[in-house]
């Protein structure tokens, strides 16, 4: 029978006490542990409040969102629409407020950050929609395709 060396026991625990640090220093290093969304057309959060939609003019945007999923593979929330009529004009238009369903999928890394980031979205009205939403499922990359 094999006799107890602490001498043995002593590196073994070195050993894995080494790799267990180089795995810690790894992850710090490396992207984010949690997956986020560029919701403000420049910056990605995690579980935002608020989702720019229309980058361009601020004329569609998703507000109060309550995230009832946020995992590996899609983030699901429900929330409000505020999308702007545009009518006479989108300087002089009247912002409408819809209930929606919003979905985030396809994470990847984004190596320009190093981070993890949901790279597309898509958007469902359970009720009533605008009149003409812009694309209700598209990319969000801001620099990361």
């Amino acid at each position: 029978m094999p006799r107890f060396s602490p001498r043995l026991a002593i590196a073994a625990l070195s050993c894995v006490a080494l790799v267990l640090s180089a795995v810690l220093l790894l992850t710090a290093a490396g992207a984010s542990t949690r997956t986020r969304v560029v919701s403000d057309c420049v910056h990605p959060h995690y579980k935002p409040h608020r989702f720019i939609v229309a980058c361009g003019d601020g004329s569609y945007y998703l507000i109060h969102l309550r995230w009832r999923h946020w995992g590996r593979h899609y983030a699901y929330a429900t929330g409000t629409a505020r999308a702007n009529d545009c009518t006479p004009s989108c300087a002089q238009g009247t912002f409408h407020s819809y209930a929606v369903r919003f979905k985030l999928t396809r994470r990847g890394h984004c190596a320009a950050r190093n981070d993890l980031e949901y790279q597309h979205y898509s958007i469902h009205y359970p009720h009533r929609r605008p009149g003409s939403p812009p694309d209700s499922s598209r990319a969000v990359y801001a620099g990361c395709n």
